[in-house]
């Protein structure tokens, strides 16, 4: 995660460099972290249907499945192939 923390910190406002970030933070357990990097990486960058997929993959796992599938439904909504298939074994 470091090198995508540096990364991040060398371009705030890319949402690309924040969803690295947060995926990083997001394998290695650090949940709350990651969490704050997805929205992070949402608020730089409100069509990033990546990080709206990833962001409702962690909701679901913290069992808020109500924004899980939001989140998860708006990255089916920008094209996201992957949160189509989330959708169906999750969200239905």
């Amino acid at each position: 995660a470091f090198h995508f923390e540096k990364a991040y910190k060398a371009n705030t406002s890319s949402s690309q460099a924040a969803l690295l970030l947060a995926r990083a933070l997001h394998k290695a357990g650090q949940v709350e972290k990651a969490m704050e990097y997805y929205n992070i990486a949402i608020n730089n960058d409100s069509k990033n249907g990546e990080a709206f997929m990833y962001r409702g993959a962690l909701k679901l796992f913290l069992n808020k499945s109500t924004g899980g599938c939001s989140d998860i439904q708006q990255a089916r909504n920008m094209g996201i192939k992957e949160a189509e298939d989330l959708y169906k074994k999750y969200c239905k």
